[in-house]
């Protein structure tokens, strides 16, 4: 969700679950990066899911460098756990029983786990 909000919008909902857990709570989250936000291409997929969310009227409008996301989650009272480029997420989630990825997810995405 964090993708199709502002910036204020989103540090607005962090903010605001970081005011409504509990201490120990865990956030999982998904969140694309910050260049394929603005408009990078470059990306597994990125021109494609561009086109689609713009043809639906909801355009990518904010993304997270990976090297600033602990900062940004430590600023909002939330301690960064663990994050996945989509390599990690192919290596744990797309292995086949012949033990081979069967998939790519798309280039930009990546997961996050943050703790208050």
């Amino acid at each position: 969700m964090t993708c199709f909000l502002s910036p204020s919008g989103s540090d607005t909902t962090l903010s605001s679950i970081r005011e409504l857990a509990a201490g120990g709570s865990v956030l999982a989250f998904d969140y694309l990066t910050r260049a394929m936000a603005e408009g990078n291409d470059e990306y597994h997929g990125a021109k494609i899911m561009r086109e689609a969310v713009a043809a639906l009227g909801e355009p990518f409008s904010f993304g997270i460098d990976d090297d600033g996301l602990a900062d940004l989650l430590a600023e909002r009272g939330f301690t960064l756990e663990a994050m996945l480029l989509p390599e990690q997420i192919e290596g744990r989630n797309l292995v086949g029983s012949d033990g081979q990825v069967s998939g790519r997810i798309l280039g930009f995405m990546r997961f996050a786990l943050a703790r208050v």
